[in-house]
C-alpha cells in the first residue's frame, strides 16, 4: 500500500489537517466540499479537525493510500485563522 504523509497544524484550539491544491485534485477534493470552518491560501486547503479533516482522510484512503501525519503545533492562534475561509 502507499502512503502519503500529511500535516496537521494546531494551535491551543483547534487544529487543521493540510492538503495541497495538486493532492485535492488527485484525490477528488476542491475547496468547495469543506466547511467554512476550514481555511486555504494559494497553495492548498487547511481542513478543519472536527468535520473537515475526515473528508481528506476518506478521499485518499479510499484511493487505497495510507496516511502518515505530522504535527506542527504553535503557542498562541495560528496565522491560518488569518487566512480565507471555504465553503459557505
Amino acid at each position: 500500500m502507499n502512503e502519503i504523509t500529511l500535516t496537521i497544524h494546531a494551535d491551543e484550539g483547534h487544529g487543521w489537517l493540510y492538503i495541497t491544491n495538486e493532492q485535492m485534485v488527485e484525490y477528488g477534493l476542491s475547496k468547495d466540499d469543506f466547511s467554512k470552518f476550514s481555511y486555504y491560501d494559494d497553495e492548498g486547503v487547511y481542513a478543519e479537525e472536527d468535520v473537515d479533516a475526515s473528508k481528506v482522510i476518506d478521499a485518499v484512503t479510499n484511493k487505497g493510500i495510507s496516511i502518515a501525519f505530522e504535527e506542527i503545533a504553535v503557542e498562541g492562534l495560528s496565522p491560518i485563522r488569518e487566512l480565507k475561509r471555504t465553503g459557505s
